[in-house]
C-alpha cells in the first residue's frame, strides 16, 4: 500500500464527527421549524376563507354606493323624478313670422299638417275644438292667451288632465321664424308622467317638422297620419 493512501481511524473521526454534528444540527432546526409552522400557520387555514371574505367584502362596501347594493333599491331611487318633465320641440321655418304666425291661429291651414278640423280661428278666450278624424278623436281647447306674430297659449285636455301649451315665434334677421313648443302641467305617478311627455314631444315634432315642409314646399306629408297607419 502506498504512502499516504492509509488514513488512521484517529485521522478520519474528527471529519465524521463533525459532518454529523452538523446534520444533526440542521435536522433539528429544520424539524423545529416544522413544529412552529404547524402549531402557528396549519390552526389558522380554517379561517382563510373568512378572512378572504372579509376583506373581499370590505373592498366591496369601499368601492360600491350603499344606495347600488341592492338592484331593487337602487332601481327605486333611479325612478325618482326631481323635475316634473315638460315636453318640448323647436323648429326654424324659412318663412316671415307673419306667415307662419297665421298657419297656426287659422285651422284651414293647421289642417294641412295637423288636425284634420277646427272648429274656429284661435283668439283669446275662446272655446275651440280639434279633431283627428282618421283616429276618431277630438280635444278641447281654450285659448288664453294670443300675442300676435310672438305667443299662443292654450289648455287643452278634460278637467283633471289639462294641460298647457304655448307656442313662441321668435322673428330672425334673414327673414326666417324659429317655432318652439312647450307642452307642460302633465298629472299622474312617474311612469305615466314621462309617458305623456315623451309623447307630446314626438307629436309636436312631427307638427313642426310638417309645418314646415307645407310652408317651405307646400308639401303634404302626412305625418301625424302615418304615425299610427293601423289606427285608422
Amino acid at each position: 500500500m502506498q504512502a499516504g493512501s492509509f488514513r488512521t481511524l484517529r485521522d478520519v473521526r474528527p471529519a465524521e464527527t463533525i459532518e454529523a454534528r452538523t446534520t444533526t444540527t440542521q435536522r433539528a432546526r429544520y424539524h423545529e421549524s416544522v413544529h412552529k409552522c404547524s402549531t402557528t400557520f396549519f390552526p389558522l387555514i380554517p379561517f382563510i376563507p373568512f378572512t378572504i371574505y372579509m376583506v373581499v367584502g370590505y373592498r366591496r362596501e369601499r368601492m360600491l354606493p350603499k344606495d347600488v347594493e341592492n338592484h331593487d333599491h337602487s332601481m327605486e331611487v333611479c325612478m325618482q323624478i326631481q323635475q316634473i318633465p315638460v315636453a318640448k320641440a323647436e323648429m326654424l321655418i324659412r318663412k316671415p313670422v307673419a306667415e307662419v304666425f297665421e298657419a297656426f291661429v287659422n285651422p284651414d291651414i293647421t289642417s294641412k299638417f295637423w288636425f284634420t278640423k277646427g272648429s274656429g280661428r284661435l283668439q283669446a278666450g275662446k272655446q275651440i275644438r280639434w279633431d283627428w278624424e282618421m283616429y276618431g278623436h277630438s280635444v278641447q281647447v281654450s285659448v288664453n292667451a294670443i300675442e300676435e306674430n310672438e305667443r299662443i297659449l292654450i289648455e287643452w285636455g278634460t278637467d283633471g288632465t289639462a294641460t298647457t301649451v304655448e307656442w313662441v315665434f321668435t322673428s330672425r334677421s334673414d327673414n326666417t321664424t324659429f317655432v318652439s313648443v312647450t307642452n307642460s302641467g302633465f298629472s299622474g305617478d312617474g311612469d305615466e308622467i314621462v309617458k305623456q311627455a315623451l309623447d307630446s314631444t314626438e307629436g309636436f315634432t312631427l307638427m313642426l317638422a310638417g309645418g314646415k315642409a307645407f310652408l317651405e314646399r307646400n308639401i303634404t306629408l302626412n305625418l301625424v297620419a302615418d304615425r299610427f297607419p293601423n289606427g285608422h
